[in-house]
């Protein structure tokens, strides 16, 4: 494909399926992108090839890339890096009108969780959980356990409304628990497809 045969790359999260950006594609960029992993664009005001987050650090890791049916559309699935910010507003997606706080994906929360400890950090609020906790030294190691042992309890008589809201304080617990740990939700998620995909998910 020459330089002016582009076709438009939409990039969509691979986690919660949250369309993210659209930009263009061409054979270059698309190998490039294979090459290094990280999603480039052919960029038609500079005329030259651009990784998206060079400069912000806001890198999209390839998960997958897709062709449509006519093969004049590609689909990138990705995981973000940095911040998380892929929009040059400063915003998550460039498709943040009427979807105020992305609340109508569950799947999500763990993300959004992860930037809300994030800003915690950065505001440094005295009267923050998320902060009084994080600032003691294995703290939110030690809340793992306290949950872990809350929800078992809880589970062993069955499924109730009790065991929900102690499986969501464990969940809450694990992912400051990464936090605390300098890992994210999105490498345990990565890991768990590299197993899937091995075909040894119980490894």
């Amino acid at each position: 494909m020459e330089l002016d045969e582009l076709r438009p790359l939409i990039v969509q999260d691979a986690l919660d399926g949250s369309v993210l950006m659209l930009g263009y594609s061409n054979a270059d960029s698309v190998n490039r992108t294979k090459e290094t992993g990280y999603v480039h664009f052919w960029s038609r005001s500079r005329e030259r090839l651009w990784m998206k987050g060079e400069t912000s650090g806001n890198r999209l890791r390839l998960v997958e890339l897709r062709e449509d049916c006519d093969g004049d559309t590609l689909l990138a699935r990705v995981t973000v890096e940095g911040r998380g910010k892929v929009c040059h507003t400063g915003k998550r997606s460039c498709f943040f009108d009427d979807m105020a706080e992305w609340s109508g994906s569950a799947t999500a929360i763990p993300l959004l969780l992860e930037r809300l400890f994030d800003e915690r950090m950065n505001e440094g609020r005295e009267d923050s959980y998320v902060v009084r906790t994080l600032s003691k030294r294995d703290e939110p190691l030690k809340k793992v356990g306290e949950e872990a042992a809350e929800f078992i309890l809880s589970a062993k008589d069955g499924k109730t409304r009790q065991t929900v809201d102690e499986a969501a304080d464990l969940l809450f617990h694990f992912l400051l628990a990464l936090k605390y740990s300098g890992l994210s939700y999105t490498e345990v998620l990565e890991r768990l497809r590299e197993r899937h995909n091995s075909g040894k998910p119980g490894n």
